[in-house]
This record gives structure tokens, sequence and C-alpha cells, in this order.
């Protein structure tokens, strides 16, 4: 299994296009994501920047919230070749979980703009969701800061990088069970309700954006706080 984590960057985008698929609301810019087996240990990584081609300046709190800078951007590649690149790492694996359900979300809609195949046959799962069923019994969000927190886990880097936030959701996932803790709480359908600025995918158009006004700050669910650098699980270089 693969466990993800997405940053982006957004901007003003003309409503017809959006719904025309032309365009993108929420642009990916950078990618970090582990390999873990069936208990939950990471066996390597995939961490790339992503030059974007919609919004191509990145906002005030984008830069703010992940430090990634236009500077920063300057030289990558673009959305298609790093996908190519991740795909080649990830092999045949087709279960990627996350830590929420926004990163599902752009990742379809990013997919579907450059006209990528293979959204649609990815199993994809959302670990707060299940973290949130198994142990508040609710729909409640809890970040990933204080998930790392109440399990009494290490942090590992800094939150708001794409690869922290991987490996950090990762450790979540071990501690609770690895696969198995994962595709029992699927089989339940734990999932937590959409929030406002992230509605379920929708039909027709290849994966769900979120809603107008939504603030990239809201798609990391609230997390706050630096974690330790180096702090953690290190994860095996891939």
């Amino acid at each position: 299994m693969i466990v993800m984590d997405l940053e982006w960057n957004h901007g003003t985008v003309d409503k017809q296009l959006l719904l025309e698929g032309r365009t993108l609301r929420f642009e990916i810019i950078q990618i970090g994501a582990v390999q873990v087996d069936n208990l939950g240990n990471i066996c390597k990584t995939f961490e790339r920047l992503v030059m974007p081609c919609v919004h191509r300046t990145i906002m005030p709190k984008v830069i703010e919230l992940t430090g990634i800078t236009d500077r920063s951007l300057k030289g990558q590649q673009g959305f298609v070749q790093v996908w190519q690149d991740f795909c080649r790492w990830a092999g045949e694996e087709e279960e990627i979980a996350f830590w929420g359900n926004c990163d599902k979300a752009v990742l379809l809609s990013n997919l579907l703009y450059h006209k990528i195949d293979g959204g649609e046959s990815l199993q994809m799962y959302d670990l707060q969701a299940m973290f949130d069923c198994a142990f508040l019994k609710s729909g409640q969000q809890t970040s990933l800061s204080a998930a790392i927190e109440q399990l009494g886990l290490p942090p590992y880097g800094s939150y708001h990088s794409a690869l922290s936030d991987a490996v950090n959701a990762a450790n979540i996932m071990r501690s609770l069970g690895g696969e198995s803790f994962v595709y029992k709480k699927s089989d339940k359908g734990a999932r937590a309700p959409a929030p406002s600025f992230c509605p379920p995918q929708a039909q027709g158009t290849g994966g769900g954006q979120p809603a107008d006004g939504a603030h990239p700050d809201q798609h990391h669910r609230h997390r706050t706080g630096q974690a330790a650098a180096g702090a953690g699980a290190v994860p095996t270089a891939g």
C-alpha cells in the first residue's frame, strides 16, 4: 500500500472551464509518498516538487504553510512527468491511503485535467476517517499532529511537507495495525462526512474538487505546529 500526501497551490478560475475540466482550482505542487508493507512499516519513499502550469504564482498562504516558493519550483518537472515517475516507483500498487479526503479529490482532478488514465482504478482510503471512527466514534476530523500526539508517537519532520506528512500518516497506520486495520475499517464503511469545502467525487467529472472559497490551509485538516525535525521513524530512501 502507498501512503500519500499532497501540497497544492490555488487560484481563481472560470467556473464553466472548471466544470468542463479545462482548468484547475487546486494544482499539485508537491507529492510525498511512502510504500508500506502489510504491517505498515515503511519500505521506500518518494518525494518530488511539481512545476505548476495553471497557477504559476504560489500564493502567500501556501508559501507560509509549506515553504514552497516560485524559486524552489523553478526548473522542476510538470505533473505529467512526475506522475509517470511516481507510477514507475509504485509499480503495480494501486492502493493509496491519505490523511483526509481532500487530497483524493485534488489528485483525481489533476489526473483528469492532464488527461491521465488510471485514476478510476485506484483504491483510495481515508486514514483520518478510519482513525476518527475507531477512536472518536464520530465524524469529527482529527488533525495529523493531534493524532500523532494522541497515539504517543514521535513526529517526523515538519508538518505541511508532503513526505513528512506521509511518513507521519504511515506511522499512525502502523501503530493501529497496518493494512489489516485499514481493510477492517474499510469493510465496515468507516467514512467521515465530507466537509463543506471538500465535496465527494462529482459524477461525470472524474473527481470532485474543493468548493469555491476553500483555502489551502483548510485542506490540511487544521494541522498545526512543527514536528521535531528528524524525529520518528526514519523512512528508507527509495
